[in-house]
């Protein structure tokens, strides 16, 4: 997906959604998606995920991703959207894609880039990465030399169902 420069407003605009889907659970009352951080559950998700895609590039002869938090923030805040509005895609309703998202957190990069999934397996994080594996756009992603850190976030839509975000960065 090429990169594309958003407008200032626009970007504006962005950033307040993007605050108000942090605010969203405080308001709420959805413990899956606490605002002091995730439950124990998700995290132990977006932790497994993680290192499931960095076993794999290890495992291609390359070098792991560096966690990175405001990666993380901007990956938990896409799946929290597509859980709570009930979609799956890259780009969202308002028609917002990975890199106006980037953008609108103030995220400058070399090379960007953006992992999805869904699944409502008892082993979501295993499943999700062998999905990514098994997909040519998703392997790409995970095996391209120019990421250096990624961010991952999960949430869960409270019908069994997990989504998946990993967002790439290279600088």
């Amino acid at each position: 997906m090429p990169s594309h420069d958003v407008g200032s407003g626009r970007r504006r605009r962005l950033a307040l959604a993007l605050l108000a889907l942090a605010l969203m659970p405080l308001l709420l009352g959805q413990q899956e998606c606490s605002i002091s951080g995730p439950p124990s559950h998700i995290t132990y998700e977006e932790n497994r995920a993680f290192d499931f895609v960095n076993q794999e590039r290890i495992a291609n002869g390359l070098p792991a991703l560096i966690p990175h938090a405001y990666l993380a923030n901007v990956a938990r805040a896409h799946s929290r959207d597509m859980a709570w509005r009930n979609y799956f895609a890259h780009v969202n309703p308002d028609g917002d894609g990975p890199f106006d998202r980037l953008a609108a957190a103030g995220i400058t990069y070399r090379a960007a880039g953006e992992n999805l999934a869904f699944n409502n397996h008892p082993n979501p994080a295993r499943v999700a990465v062998n999905g990514w594996m098994n997909s040519p756009g998703h392997r790409e992603n995970i095996l391209f030399e120019a990421f250096t850190h990624a961010g991952m976030g999960v949430a869960y839509d409270g019908n069994g169902g997990y989504y998946f975000t990993q967002v790439f960065a290279g600088w």
